[in-house]
């Protein structure tokens, strides 16, 4: 995903009237987690598990 796809999707969720947004990766996938950090985006915790790999929630707000 790159940053400007993520822009353009919290601008159309911002307009649906979303106020958080919730994603999630694997623990080892460490380029997808510096790209969530990296835009605003706070772990929340492990929430399961994914073939093996601890899954882990990002949460960023948006919106007003």
């Amino acid at each position: 995903m790159s940053t400007s796809l993520l822009k353009t999707a919290e601008d159309e969720l911002s307009k649906a009237g979303c106020k958080t947004i919730t994603v999630d990766t694997t623990d080892p996938l460490n380029r997808a987690i510096r790209f969530y950090e990296k835009n605003g985006f706070r772990p929340t915790g492990k929430i399961g598990w994914f073939f093996g790999m601890p899954l882990i929630e990002f949460r960023k707000p948006i919106g007003s």
